[in-house]
């Protein structure tokens, strides 16, 4: 499952969209659907990486842009007057005082 804070802007508008989820977690059937999150700033130097977020009124594709881990303690939720989004994730897996946090901007236009 991925979480989608309320009061963040909603795939394909201006503004930030957070979205929080696992790289795995001990707890049956709230997955695993950022897995492979830890691997894209390194991805990110060899090919652009790009995320779809997919909803009722369309697909909207954000490139990501930087990654970054921060301590539980100074993770901010920030906004954005541009489309992007942040992905969450606590890391290492199955620990949770760190948060790596992936931000993409939107690259097209609501369809």
């Amino acid at each position: 499952m991925v979480g989608h804070i309320p009061g963040t802007a909603n795939a394909g508008e201006n503004g930030s969209t957070w979205l929080f989820g696992h790289l795995e977690s001990p707890i049956a059937g709230e997955g695993n659907a950022f897995y492979q999150l830890p691997e894209s700033p390194n991805l990110i130097k060899q090919d652009p990486v790009d995320v779809i977020l997919e909803s009722a009124s369309g697909a909207f594709p954000y490139r990501v842009a930087a990654s970054r881990v921060v301590h539980q303690d100074n993770m901010n939720l920030y906004k954005s007057p541009t489309g992007t989004i942040t992905l969450v994730a606590c890391v290492p897996p199955l620990v949770c005082d760190h948060r790596l946090l992936v931000t993409a901007r939107l690259i097209a236009e609501r369809r």
